[in-house]
């Protein structure tokens, strides 16, 4: 595994430049208190030297160091500290006293449908997300259990659509975009949705989105997603029930 003192000085001194930043942000620094108090934040070498001394005063440091003596070695460099121990995290070797402890976790959570993404079980049948998870110790890293989902609103798309068209990955796509619209632009989307009707056919989805082809990029993709929604979910399709 790459060491810091392999970083690319290129990014370095940009990840440097940026850490600048944000610290005189957080401590409400002007211009001049930030050259002078933040200055060596500037000096990639400076910032790797300082970092190697806070990781001589480590105890994993020591314990390199007291093996390294007793098998008379060199003493290692303070970033290896580093190294070993994303290592081990990656490995899965790191701090795994909490594997072993007793406590358990089983949680469910209805939804009304399927999770965009989770880190649990989808039960289709019974429209739960399920977690069994051991309860990690208190020097462990954290229990975490989440789910993303997003919910139709029925009511809404059928009085437009006479059905709903918009549902899971699309529909969070199309809620993602709206949000990123101008007040202007989702004016405009706003109007075009009220003049729908379920007696419409596809056609008229599929000319607002070819009308929008040269325009605003964010409502020509939501016309997209729309005529792409409209197309898949025809009336009769099954997995509409």
């Amino acid at each position: 595994m790459n060491s810091i003192q392999e970083i690319n000085e290129v990014q370095a001194k940009s990840f440097a430049s940026y850490a600048h930043k944000i610290l005189a942000k957080k401590c409400d620094l002007k211009a001049a208190q930030v050259s002078k108090s933040l200055a060596f934040l500037m000096d990639v070498k400076q910032v790797e030297d300082s970092f190697g001394e806070l990781l001589k005063k480590s105890p994993e440091y020591d314990d390199m160091s007291q093996a390294a003596k007793t098998n008379k070695q060199t003493l290692p460099e303070p970033h290896k500290v580093l190294d070993d121990i994303i290592a081990s995290i990656v490995s899965g070797g790191f701090d795994a006293s909490w594997r072993l402890h007793p406590d358990a976790l089983d949680l469910r959570l209805a939804t009304s449908d399927e999770p965009l993404a989770t880190n649990g079980e989808w039960d289709n049948e019974a429209k739960r997300v399920i977690w069994r998870r051991s309860i990690n110790a208190g020097d462990g890293l954290p229990t975490l259990c989440y789910a993303a989902w997003c919910e139709p609103d029925v009511a809404a798309q059928e009085k437009y659509f006479g059905r709903v068209v918009l549902r899971g990955d699309q529909l969070a796509e199309y809620v993602g975009l709206y949000s990123m619209l101008d007040a202007k632009a989702q004016s405009e989307l706003d109007q075009f949705i009220a003049s729908l009707d379920p007696s419409d056919d596809k056609s008229k989805v599929y000319a607002y989105a070819y009308k929008l082809r040269n325009g605003n990029p964010l409502l020509r993709k939501i016309g997209s997603i729309l005529a792409s929604a409209i197309e898949k979910n025809q009336p009769g399709d099954p997995t509409l029930h």
